[in-house]
């Protein structure tokens, strides 16, 4: 059963929650900024996955996250560099957004975009 993982912590004025779909989408969008990237896989590009959305699949165990992100890239770019990149601007937006500790970001290149040309 895919059951979203919702963090939830307490303030002395209340709980606060943050859902999985709220990571995966700062992930997506540190992603997506990163030069080179062409874009997120799509749910069709990874039927089976648990819990992929807009190309990231989310895990939180306690204060901790562990991100996979899957993703195509553009043509002749430096693909170990454009993960490199992807994972240091992802950890850093969850961490600075959230205030969780982003534990692993695991980055899938799934693809490459290649430019039709008429």
């Amino acid at each position: 059963m895919n059951q979203e993982q919702t963090l939830i912590t307490m303030h002395e004025h209340g709980e606060m929650h943050i859902s999985e779909y709220v990571i995966a989408s700062i992930a997506a969008h540190a992603a997506n900024e990163v030069e080179g990237v062409a874009g997120m896989a799509t749910r069709a590009d990874w039927r089976g996955k648990k819990s992929l959305r807009k190309g990231v699949r989310v895990l939180i165990d306690g204060t901790n996250v562990v991100c996979d992100i899957f993703l195509t890239v553009k043509r002749n770019q430096p693909i170990i560099k454009i993960s490199e990149a992807v994972q240091e601007k992802v950890k850093v937006h969850i961490e600075a957004m959230t205030g969780l500790q982003a534990a692993e970001i695991n980055v899938h290149v799934v693809g490459v975009a290649y430019n039709k040309t008429a």
